[in-house]
């Protein structure tokens, strides 16, 4: 599937309203400095990561959670924006579902943020495998909990037996179970009729 900028910045407007989250720049954001600066603090995350990574901040008292992604919908790679976007809008998903247990757990537990993050993963897998045919490269992504997201060894090991099993299981056999990643294709294919 060729996807295009267009394709991406309207399946965001559409999965936004879906899914209850609302965009902003990055580098734009007030505060985003001082709040890398307390994950890294507290280990989650380096500041050089934090300040190239997307990022889904649950909003507090709502069921919305903000996106900040580092370049507008539609206005980067297609197929990477749209993995990154399929990736966030699962932590928007867990954030619903999950309530403030999410940002507690994710935080304080590197198990439960391998755990997130593999979930999160499926989702960019899943767009990944639909419109090229590509199975992500789960070696480089365990070491990226590592070295990014401050999980252990084991805790990476955990989330990529995870997304390794996730990927065995459904999306190297054409099967979706990412409801974002299925909004997104859907969405996508629709305007390509």
């Amino acid at each position: 599937m060729d996807i295009t900028p267009a394709d991406v910045a309207s399946a965001w407007s559409a999965a936004c309203q879906e899914y209850g989250a609302v965009y902003h720049d990055k580098a734009s954001m007030p505060g985003v400095d001082w709040v890398g600066e307390m994950l890294a603090r507290v280990g989650v995350i380096s500041q050089a990561d934090w300040a190239r990574a997307s990022t889904t901040v649950p909003l507090p008292g709502t069921q919305y959670s903000l996106v900040l992604l580092p370049d507008p919908p539609g206005e980067g790679e297609p197929l990477s924006q749209l993995r990154t976007i399929s990736h966030e809008l699962t932590h928007a998903r867990q954030w619903q579902r999950d309530g403030y247990t999410y940002p507690y757990r994710y935080l304080t537990d590197e198990v439960e943020r391998a755990s997130y993050e593999a979930y999160a993963q499926y989702a960019a897998a899943e767009i990944l495998w639909w419109a090229r045919g590509e199975r992500l490269d789960v070696d480089a992504w365990e070491q990226r909990l590592q070295r990014s997201y401050a999980c252990s060894r084991a805790a990476a090991a955990h989330g990529a037996a995870m997304l390794t099993q996730h990927l065995d299981d459904t999306v190297c056999k054409g099967a979706r179970s990412s409801a974002v990643a299925q909004y997104l294709i859907r969405h996508i294919e629709g305007r390509h009729r």
